[in-house]
């Protein structure tokens, strides 16, 4: 992997000329929003905030062609959907499980 830090005086120009970034600083307010990215990004790109309090807009930042902004919430999301997916899976592979069970029972006993 190719992966880079960067400080905040070469922040705009590392994010938009990467495919993914990964914002998480100690600042109190989005650094990364609409006004900013527009001039700055290079090509399409992912952008993934897992900081609080949010350091990209992400309401602004996906109005910017190319750009798709995530926060700590839609991570959350997409955690609880697969988590729940996961749970459906259980249940029916347990439901498998106890049908093919039977039938393991049912033939059984031919095998005298």
């Amino acid at each position: 992997a190719n992966i880079k830090t960067a400080l905040m005086d070469s922040m705009l120009e590392m994010v938009g000329t990467s495919h993914v970034t990964f914002a998480c600083t100690g600042a109190m307010e989005p650094i990364l929003y609409q006004e900013n990215l527009e001039g700055a990004m290079q090509r399409g790109a992912m952008l993934v905030d897992i900081s609080v309090p949010r350091n990209i807009d992400d309401v602004g930042a996906n109005k910017v062609e190319g750009v798709k902004a995530y926060n700590v919430d839609d991570l959350k999301a997409v955690v609880a959907a697969n988590q729940a997916r996961r749970q459906r899976l259980v249940l029916e592979a347990e439901e498998l499980m106890q049908d093919e069970g039977q039938s393991f029972k049912e033939w059984c006993p031919f095998l005298d």
